[in-house]
């Protein structure tokens, strides 16, 4: 189920302008946002993006644990552990 969810998530999500990486184990799996995906350059932290993703996220069903920073605490990381849907994905980057 793991190796289904990733490969879900990486033919999804891994051309997707924002997103810098698709990594995990089993059901815990993690999408990394980037304000530019060459350079991995974070989001500005006053741009509140995983607060932004967990309330679209949750209102559309999904159960997130958003963090919002790494060692730099800028990036934002979205862990998520859910069925693939390609409806839920449209709702949520739109």
């Amino acid at each position: 189920m793991g190796e289904y969810l990733g490969t879900a998530l990486k033919e999804s999500f891994a051309q997707h302008p924002h997103v810098g990486d698709i990594r995990g184990r089993g059901m815990f799996r993690g999408l990394e946002f980037v304000a530019d995906v060459d350079t991995k350059a974070p989001f500005e932290p006053s741009n509140k993006l995983a607060a932004r993703l967990k309330a679209k996220a949750m209102e559309n069903g999904l159960i997130c644990y958003p963090m919002n920073g790494t060692i730099d605490g800028k990036m934002a990381i979205m862990s998520c552990w859910h069925h693939h849907s390609s409806a839920l994905k449209t709702r949520l980057m739109n």
